[in-house]
């Protein structure tokens, strides 16, 4: 299907007209995703395709067919999105440290390329449903100008949660191995406990609180700080339903996942291996582009939601713009 570059209208049942439920925002991501799968996938899905074979080919040439089972046995580090470093985290795990060096280099090339997909993905959602006009060339534009700052708020936000998970992580396992071993006073154990499991509640509240920070740079230039306390601002009150619509678009996008790498797999089933790591680099290529699209329809809809917020994009009462009013540039 030909990709028109023209810009146009959005067809009117395309639009988003009224807010959503937290069911029906994922609902409609997929739906919207459905209906142009071919534009996301050139935005965004060919970034990704680009990185995994890249870090792929890479790392096996310098490393040999080692690297190969541990690319096969984990989906995320072929997946390459925004949220890839906890997931080539963990294959650093028993390699050489020239792999990891290696490798880090290879995941910042990945976060160039997957935050510049991601950047375009979010201004085309954002210009044809939040302002009604499909205009393919100015939101490549536009993510080229802002790509850095969905990048930075990607890693600000990785950062922190990761961090806190790993807190949770390591006082969970603590205190099993003092409950096992019985070297330490219980007070201390439950203690330890509850700190381990504040920070996993901490960790939660921000992931969800800052979900759609990562749309604000696309929206309206601003700092990293600017675009955390704006989607702050936006879901204020509005937790549940935030979480909600993750947990259910993330239920949804399994189901996607799982139809195209079963079916993916079944075409390239004698391949062995290879059959595992071309269906994950289509799942890449075709499936996770639809994060950002989501990401942005949650963020159409809380603006929707606020009051102070005009038909489409607006100013959010209590978030004035720091750079050019949206106005500017769809």
């Amino acid at each position: 299907m030909a990709i028109d570059f023209d810009a146009k209208p959005t067809p009117p049942d395309e639009q988003l007209e009224e807010p959503l439920g937290a069911v029906a925002v994922a609902v409609r991501a997929v739906d919207l995703w459905i209906k142009r799968p071919h534009v996301y996938a050139a935005l965004l899905g060919s970034m990704l395709l680009l990185s995994g074979v890249l870090r792929f080919t890479v790392l096996v040439l310098l490393f040999g067919d080692k690297v190969l089972a541990t690319f096969t046995s984990d989906l995320q580090y072929l997946s390459f999105s925004l949220d890839l470093l906890p997931g080539a985290m963990m294959s650093w795990m028993n390699m050489p440290v020239t792999f990891v060096i290696a490798d880090i280099a290879l995941v910042a090339i990945g976060l160039f390329l997957s935050g510049l997909g991601t950047a375009w993905v979010i201004a085309y959602v954002l210009s044809r449903y939040g302002r009604g006009v499909d205009n393919l060339h100015l939101a490549i534009s536009r993510g080229n100008e802002t790509f850095a700052g969905v990048v930075s708020v990607s890693v600000v936000v990785s950062l922190v949660t990761g961090g806190l998970l790993v807190v949770w992580l390591l006082a969970m396992s603590t205190s099993i191995y003092l409950v096992l071993t019985a070297s330490a006073p219980s007070s201390y154990i439950l203690l330890l406990f509850a700190g381990g499991m504040l920070c996993l509640f901490a960790a939660l509240f921000f992931a969800v609180r800052m979900y759609v920070a990562m749309v604000v740079p696309v929206a309206d230039d601003c700092s990293v700080s600017e675009a955390l306390r704006r989607s702050y601002v936006l879901t204020q009150g509005r937790f549940f339903h935030v979480l909600g619509a993750i947990i259910m678009f993330t239920l949804l996008k399994l189901i996607l996942a799982g139809i195209v790498l079963v079916g993916l797999t079944a075409i390239f089933v004698t391949a062995g291996q290879v059959a595992l790591l071309v269906a994950s680099l289509g799942v890449a290529f075709l499936v996770a582009p639809i994060d950002a699209v989501f990401r942005s329809v949650l963020y159409l809809n809380l603006l929707k939601m606020r009051s102070g917020v005009g038909p489409a994009l607006g100013v959010v009462s209590g978030v004035e713009p720091s750079g050019p009013v949206a106005d500017e540039w769809w």
